[in-house]
């Protein structure tokens, strides 16, 4: 349903120009970040999850951006008694694992927001499809090109139907503190 987002913002939302990346056919998260980028000028762009939200600072962000085209800069999120999420473990401010969804006191989790290099996918091998978490992120723990940021800002992930829900009433309240 991308022509109603073309239809609500056309080509410009305040005075911000937008171009937008059309899938022919699904290119998994991966492959449709790629697509997307090609479309930026930018050296990093700001790749957004749309199925959760994060307060956050943007100048915060933007101040640890890493230095190297082949660096990547992730937010994460503090959670208590979680087991719906896979973990991240930060050793440093570079992530060194992701570990399997269980059941955690206390867990760093991937909140879904990313500062990319424009060139961070290149001599990578990767397909026109794929997984940007399995087949990108998973893989490049080994080389310590990700680096984390922990946000202390709300977060909601309307990935199942009572989080969803919980989201019409919460997030009109927290994007208006």
């Amino acid at each position: 349903m991308y022509e109603k987002i073309q239809e609500a913002y056309g080509n410009e939302f305040n005075g911000i120009s937008i171009s937008y990346s059309i899938e022919d056919e699904p290119l998994g998260t991966g492959g449709a970040i790629a697509k997307a980028m090609s479309f930026t000028k930018s050296e990093n762009i700001l790749v957004l999850n749309g199925d959760s939200f994060i307060k956050f600072d943007l100048d915060e962000i933007c101040n640890n951006i890493p230095n190297a085209e082949n660096q990547s800069l992730l937010v994460l999120k503090e959670m208590y008694k979680v087991d719906r999420y896979g973990s991240v473990v930060l050793e440093d401010n570079v992530i060194s694992d992701f570990e399997e969804k269980q059941y955690k006191e206390t867990a760093l989790i991937n909140a879904g927001v990313y500062i990319l290099n424009r060139n961070v996918f290149n001599g990578k091998g990767l397909p026109e499809k794929f997984s940007f978490e399995k087949d990108f992120l998973e893989k490049e723990v080994k080389n310590k090109s990700l680096f984390g940021i922990v946000i202390n800002g709300y977060f909601i992930d309307i990935g199942i139907p009572e989080d969803y829900l919980r989201a019409q009433t919460e997030l009109e309240k927290e994007i208006n503190k």
